[in-house]
């Protein structure tokens, strides 16, 4: 294009106006000064410009020929402020970014006006009725509605070809975008090896799984015979249509990659590609099925004697009863496994914070105490309170898996006596003496730290298997500092 005829030079400041129309094989640009209406120069002259295309095109392609020509025209008077009017709907939203662009075609023009008004202090597009357009329709159409004693200049151009220019079709970005698989398409399409003998090799040997048609790199692949190989961008764009697209089904990162492998397409990073698709997708997370293996391996502890260390947990809400009693409080020894409990009415929110974190051992407990009063209590929840010693009797005398003795045992280094041996007395009962009795406890005591060691190694071997069985249902969860982590809980979830 060449250079437009000047035929009044804008004043600074000034804002101009664009008036674009078509026709079927013309187009017509008209720059105007403007003020609350448009106006003709002082000297009674306006800039027109007329174009023809020798080359097929649609409306919508000849509305953007009609708003590059205008720009061109303004950038050629060192216009800096722009302001172009067009009755067509498309073109004006689609340069303010309202409607999407589909069409290639279009994309390109899109992107050559927003460049070239980029170049200027300030642009606005707006649309106008096709009324108000007549002295652009009337040049379209190579004709005037203007007065015969207005000076006009109409010079025409023929235009050969789209002011766009063809991008490189993207068949050939493989040939042309350095990554690694450069040297195999290279060497495919060329013979071109690396100058390294053992690089060239492995070359060789790496490329027989690959192959060119019709300019394009193709994988020799198991599920399909050829796989195209696509750009990281490519590959991006391929994921997000499988994920989010309009036959989306937000499957997980596996079936997602078998999807688009089954389809023909591949790229060396799909499996870790569709895993982080997966994992930032907000709609996948919301709707994700809850996980209930464990996150983490399971954490055992060991307490070096007993009741050195104890762990604190509440029974809460409980039924009410006497004294207003609404919860309990559970102590429970980490070596012994003996339990102490509490009914309390009320609790300060502070204190009930500040127990320390136990492993799960009392939460454990608190389970076993809650179901035995369940069963003896039926009916009458209101005296669980009073039932709490007898409870904790049950569970102290009842032998435990981990240790193979129970808390009673451990804790007194003998076994209780029951009420049920008292009316049913058994050997023990029968044949008690005092006297050997006090000896045999006293000798006992003396080897208590002996027994308790032995119970010590059982609880380690106990734990040991506990931890094993937990830790093969184990899926490693981790969280580093910034991650982003969801709290929303949805009704319909």
């Amino acid at each position: 294009m060449g250079p437009a005829p000047i035929l009044f030079k804008p004043e600074a400041d000034e804002t101009l106006g664009i008036y674009l129309s078509v026709s079927v094989c013309s187009i017509r640009s008209v720059l105007t000064r403007e003020a609350d209406t448009v106006q003709q120069a002082p000297d009674g002259t306006e800039v027109e410009y007329a174009l023809h295309f020798q080359f097929k095109t649609t409306n919508n392609e000849a509305e953007y020929e009609a708003l590059l020509t205008g720009l061109c025209l303004a950038q050629d008077l060192y216009a800096r402020e722009i302001s172009a009017h067009s009755n067509s709907m498309l073109i004006v939203n689609q340069i303010n970014d309202t409607y999407q662009v589909k069409s290639k075609n279009m994309c390109q023009y899109v992107k050559e006006a927003q460049r070239l008004a980029s170049l200027f202090t300030r642009f606005t597009i707006s649309q106008i009725p096709r009324r108000q357009n007549g002295r652009a329709d009337a040049l379209a159409k190579l004709a005037s509605t203007l007065d015969g004693g207005i000076k006009r200049v109409i010079p025409i151009e023929y235009l050969t070809k789209p002011t766009i220019t063809d991008t490189p079709d993207k068949t050939m970005t493989v040939g042309i975008d350095a990554n690694w698989m450069t040297p195999i398409y290279e060497y495919l399409a060329d013979g071109t090896l690396p100058i390294d003998i053992d690089t060239a090799c492995r070359l060789q040997l790496q490329s027989g799984r690959y192959t060119i048609i019709n300019k394009q790199l193709y994988k020799r692949g198991f599920s399909l015979p050829y796989l195209r190989y696509v750009t990281l961008e490519d590959g991006h764009e391929i994921l997000r249509e499988v994920h989010e697209g309009v036959c989306r089904d937000h499957s997980a990162s596996r079936a997602m990659a078998s999807k688009i492998l089954h389809r023909g397409y591949y790229w060396p990073s799909l499996r870790t590609d569709t895993l982080l698709v997966t994992r930032k997708c907000q709609h996948c997370l919301l709707f994700s099925n809850i996980i209930h293996q464990p996150p983490e391996p399971l954490t055992t502890m060991a307490s070096p004697w007993p009741f050195t260390q104890w762990g604190l947990d509440l029974i809460r809400p409980m039924p009410e009863g006497n004294g207003l009693t609404k919860l309990a409080i559970i102590a429970v020894d980490y070596f012994t496994k003996w339990a102490e409990a509490e009914p309390l009415a009320t609790i300060i929110e502070a204190r009930a914070r500040a127990h320390p974190q136990a492993n799960g051992q009392v939460e454990a407990v608190n389970k076993i105490i809650k179901c035995t009063l369940k069963k003896k209590l039926g009916d009458k929840k209101g005296d669980w309170a009073e039932l709490i010693p007898q409870v904790l009797w049950a569970y102290c005398t009842t032998q435990r898996s981990s240790a193979g003795e129970t808390p009673f045992s451990l804790a007194f280094d003998s076994e209780v006596v029951i009420p049920v041996e008292i009316d049913l007395p058994t050997y023990r009962v029968t044949h008690f003496d005092p006297e050997q009795n006090a000896e045999l406890c006293n000798l006992d005591l003396d080897l208590v730290e002996g027994q308790r060691f032995h119970d010590e190694i059982t609880l380690a071997t106990y734990q040991q298997q506990a931890a094993r069985y937990y830790n093969k249902k184990v899926r490693p969860r981790t969280f580093r500092p910034g991650d982003l982590v969801l709290r929303t809980v949805l009704l319909i979830t």
